[in-house]
């Protein structure tokens, strides 16, 4: 548990056609949000990643999400965006087990 999202680096899926366009608007998007890093294409072994669906993940390293909601929002509008590593508003509660006892956190 983080008290501010971008502790990791965000992944945003992408269609493989005119992906360096779309990259260049995430790019922007990122600066709006006061997020410098541009995106990164991931790859391994030289090679680029790609999902099941063929499409390719950029990587943003990001310092600080301050609105993961607004951010999330768009990314989403932005052609060639598939999806995002922000997966917000899917469970009610959170429950956290450490060895202290079990710690429940709601929105």
């Amino acid at each position: 548990v983080v008290p501010v999202l971008g502790q990791f680096a965000l992944p945003i899926e992408v269609v493989a056609f005119g992906h360096k366009t779309t990259a260049n608007r995430i790019a922007d998007v990122l600066l709006d949000h006061e997020i410098g890093m541009p995106a990164r294409l991931r790859q391994a072994d030289r090679a680029l990643v790609r999902t099941d669906g063929g499409n390719l993940i950029y990587d943003a390293a990001c310092q600080a999400i301050h609105d993961p909601v607004r951010l999330a929002d768009d990314l989403k509008l932005i052609t060639g965006v598939v999806e995002h590593g922000l997966f917000l508003d899917l469970a009610d509660e959170a429950i956290i087990g450490q060895d202290s006892g079990v710690e429940i956190l709601l929105p």
